[in-house]
């Protein structure tokens, strides 16, 4: 860890400490501890149910996977080879999501505080794949017309393999370039969601090229825009010039349009009544047709 960050080199006893306070603290400091929206419920980590991060890990990641993750497990009872590789893969993933039940511990921007379980869960979900191979192998094997087939094993791997990565990839397609908002059928996908009371989008992704192009194109010529709690982000694009020089950012409510990031938990009530319709849309970003960010036009008439 010190060898890897220069900022520890130096003062390293008291850096040290420093980062231990930093994180050791962070579940209990108002500055670091940000709201989770939680099946239609605002909580702060120390709040959530026991079992959020096992759950929001099991939503975000597709079925398939889901499903070989605990066929590998379930295989440690009855399959004697490999058990302990699996063992070393599930463990990992579920000490590092057990991390989230510690005291202390910060879970918002949903599954970005648990990404180093990933690679563990795909491990093991290798393993459930191999043992569903094998299963499928040894099932065919007493076929007598499919003895006969030549490179049997490999082809029903790849057989095997096409089926599961199917959805995954036909669900990635769906949600590009929206996939940091997947939710898997668990929960009736990205739509099913949003009306459960998921949160959808935690960053920024939602302010695509194609939209910040429909902005300089639909909105009139030095519209005022108040963009919330996004605002520094369409300062640095209008400084990068993506966002047309004539429009003003500004922080006043007596804007000409209002551009929300649909993030339910740091709506304010004004946002909430917006993003429930108190006023049409005027331009979106939607993900099968939940919209991720939404412009209004809140300005009234004879301004």
């Amino acid at each position: 860890m010190v060898a890897t960050q220069p900022y520890l080199w130096h003062q390293s006893g008291l850096r040290i400490l420093e980062f231990l306070y930093e994180g050791l603290s962070r579940g209990y400091r108002a500055d670091a501890n940000f709201l989770i929206y939680f099946f239609d419920q605002l909580y702060f980590t120390h709040q959530l149910p026991w079992y959020y991060p096992f759950f929001l890990i099991g939503v975000t990641t597709p079925e398939p996977l889901v499903f070989l993750a605990a066929l590998s497990l379930v295989s440690l009872i009855w399959v004697r080879k490999g058990t302990s590789a699996v063992a070393l893969f599930a463990l990992n993933a579920l000490f590092i999501l057990g991390l989230g039940l510690l005291p202390g511990a910060v879970l918002h921007d949903g599954v970005r505080q648990m990404l180093p379980a990933l690679p563990f869960l795909a491990a093991t979900a290798g393993a459930g794949f191999y043992t569903l191979g094998e299963w499928l192998f040894s099932l065919a094997h007493r076929s007598t017309q499919l003895q006969t087939v030549a490179h049997l094993r490999g082809k029903l791997v790849g057989v095997l393999g096409l089926l599961i990565l199917f959805s995954p990839a036909l669900d990635l397609y769906l949600c590009h370039p929206f996939q940091l908002s997947f939710y898997n059928r668990f929960v009736g996908g990205v739509r099913g969601a949003y009306q459960r009371g998921l949160e959808l989008t935690y960053s920024m992704e939602a302010f695509t090229p194609e939209f910040l192009e429909a902005l300089n194109t639909k909105l009139p010529e030095n519209s005022v825009v108040n963009a919330s709690f996004a605002n520094f982000m369409f300062n640095y694009y209008q400084r990068e010039g993506r966002l047309r020089a004539d429009i003003m950012i500004s922080d006043a409510e007596s804007s000409d349009y209002y551009i929300l990031l649909n993030r339910r938990s740091v709506l304010a009530p004004r946002e909430r009544l917006l993003m429930n319709g108190s006023k049409p849309i005027y331009l979106a970003e939607q993900l099968a047709g939940v919209p991720l960010v939404a412009v209004f036009e809140v300005k009234t008439p004879g301004q």
